[in-house]
């Protein structure tokens, strides 16, 4: 079985799949996975401040086990993510700003030139690949959008 995710941005009618990558991030897509297996992710998308060409998917605080995502090891970490990388991160309690709570984000990269320069310690890890022809054909996309990103299963044999 692959582990794909459909991200869709509701308002405008747009989706694609991402692979998930369990040989490079075991432990993170496993934890995604799970988590997804209750219900989507839904929310806003915003244009990321620091890291360039990226769309920033906050996901709730309560939606995850913050003993399991906040513990996870670094795994394929990168600094300069190329179009079509969804990469996740989650910051500790007051580690991202002040906020009080957990901070969990998929980013969603479309450009190059991006970096994962961040004012705070702690690095991404990149876990799946976005079908880019989707991204290169939908220029019309606003700076904010509804998100929802759900699992998609699907299962495919060795010759795929």
């Amino acid at each position: 079985m692959r582990m794909q995710v459909k991200i869709s941005f509701v308002e405008e009618g747009v989706s694609c799949l991402a692979n998930f990558w369990p040989d490079k991030a075991p432990k993170t897509c496993q934890m995604l996975w799970d988590a997804l297996a209750e219900g989507p992710f839904e929310g806003m998308c915003i244009h990321a401040m620091f890291t360039g060409r990226e769309l920033s998917f906050p996901v709730e605080h309560t939606r995850l086990d913050p003993d399991i995502s906040l513990n996870l090891p670094p795994e394929n970490q990168i600094v300069f993510p190329i179009p079509g990388d969804l990469v996740w991160n989650a910051y500790q309690p007051y580690q991202w700003q002040g906020v009080p709570n957990p901070v969990y984000d998929f980013g969603i990269f479309y450009g190059r030139d991006a970096r994962l320069l961040l004012p705070v310690d702690g690095a991404r890890a990149p876990f799946s690949d976005i079908l880019t022809k989707i991204w290169r054909s939908s220029p019309r996309w606003p700076p904010d959008a509804k998100v929802k990103a759900e699992r998609n299963l699907r299962w495919s044999s060795s010759l795929e």
